[in-house]
């Protein structure tokens, strides 16, 4: 079974408060909830890929600032 991360554990992992995972989300600058009923909840392989893609990106020499800001700037 695929492991579920509840909105409060993708902000303790994240080191995010809610209002700041609502507008990341919101403004397509974090992946989407899934829900269930009205809970949200993420998958943690995909909150894990989203986090190895920001670092992927952030070792790449080729990289430009506002290319790799996007999922964790504040």
């Amino acid at each position: 079974m695929k492991t579920r991360l509840r909105k409060k554990d993708v902000m303790l992992k994240m080191n995010w408060s809610a209002s700041t995972l609502n507008l990341r989300v919101s403004t397509g600058r974090f992946i989407k909830p899934t829900y269930e009923g009205k809970t949200p909840f993420w998958l943690a392989s995909d909150v894990d890929q989203a986090i190895d893609q920001f670092f992927a990106r952030e070792d790449d020499p080729d990289n430009h600032p506002t290319a790799t800001s996007s999922l964790f700037d504040h």
